[in-house]
């Protein structure tokens, strides 16, 4: 076991034995090995312990739940865990991550000690086979530091920032609160804008983690039932960000996209809008031709699919 670990990761898990392992695999080939593991396992049906015992090099202990709480309840078990370790990281199992992250990471926040938390860009894969496969990481690691508002124009302007990436001091950890309630699947942004508090945050522009694209992953899944939660998720980052046309924009256009998607015939289209306009987060005025293009694209898409079924 490692003895006074710098860093925790801690590892939400269900019934995804395949890419767990490869997660651990990814630890084990960390140069800088001065963390432990901490695996939040919902009850999975497999035998996780035989798993475990093939890295015998790792520092994991297992928080092994009864029953299945659900995925948000898991994942909030997660965020409230108290940690002994001065930085945390919280990782999707199945994701992975750059043999150099923790090296290069670590470097970065012992040597920036105001920073809250720090990131990195991720690389969206759809091959299982490249999930292990990195780029040299740079000898000199470029970093931006954002305020709490900047982070949130950052978001609405979809930069390659993904919740996994994020190593968090331990005292920002603490007082930071998930609100599923309110969010739903989506608490992960808004818990990350909250635990920028008043300070600064960092992101390193090197893609250290590859971030999986799945068919059964959490994202993927319909949210027709929490349209409100989207709504509120859409708001809280309009207003968190700064007020300008670009917002707007990314409102208009976020309303639109969660309407084509969700909408379950021209009506139920319709009242999905309502929901975000009435909320003053969808306007015409704000329509861009690549969300038009965009939408008579899934349209078209989902039409073929439909003949195609007949």
């Amino acid at each position: 076991m490692i003895t006074n670990p710098k860093l925790t990761v801690a590892i939400p898990t269900f019934n995804r034995e395949t890419y767990l392992g490869q997660v651990l695999e990814s630890l084990k080939a960390q140069s800088e090995q001065s963390f432990n593991v901490i695996i939040f396992d919902n009850a999975s049906s497999y035998d996780i312990e035989s798993l475990i015992s093939r890295f015998p090099s790792l520092s994991i202990s297992l928080e092994r739940n009864a029953i299945n709480m659900g995925n948000q309840a898991n994942f909030e078990r997660v965020m409230k865990h108290v940690y002994s370790a001065p930085y945390v990281m919280i990782f999707h199992d199945d994701d992975t991550i750059h043999p150099n992250y923790f090296k290069d990471a670590l470097k970065i926040l012992e040597g920036n000690q105001k920073l809250n938390w720090l990131g990195s860009y991720i690389t969206y894969t759809h091959d299982d086979n490249k999930m292990q496969c990195f780029r040299e990481s740079p000898a000199d690691v470029q970093f931006e530091v954002y305020t709490k508002q900047e982070l949130a124009n950052a978001f609405m302007h979809n930069a390659p920032i993904g919740f996994s990436s994020v190593i968090y001091k331990k005292e920002a950890l603490a007082v930071t609160s998930p609100d599923a309630p309110r969010f739903h699947k989506w608490l992960d942004r808004p818990f990350m804008l909250e635990a920028c508090a008043n300070g600064t945050v960092a992101i390193m522009t090197f893609p250290y983690i590859n971030y999986r694209i799945h068919a059964s992953q959490d994202s993927a899944q319909s949210y027709r039932n929490h349209i409100p939660e989207m709504v509120n998720l859409i708001e809280y980052l309009s207003i968190t960000g700064s007020a300008n046309i670009k917002t707007k924009v990314f409102s208009t256009t976020s309303a639109l996209r969660a309407a084509a998607i969700n909408a379950q015939s021209i009506h139920d289209f319709s009242v999905i809008l309502k929901i975000f306009t009435a909320r003053d987060l969808f306007s015409l005025r704000y329509l861009r031709p690549y969300s038009l293009a965009w939408l008579f694209w899934l349209i078209g898409k989902r039409l073929r699919n439909y003949l195609l079924s007949r």
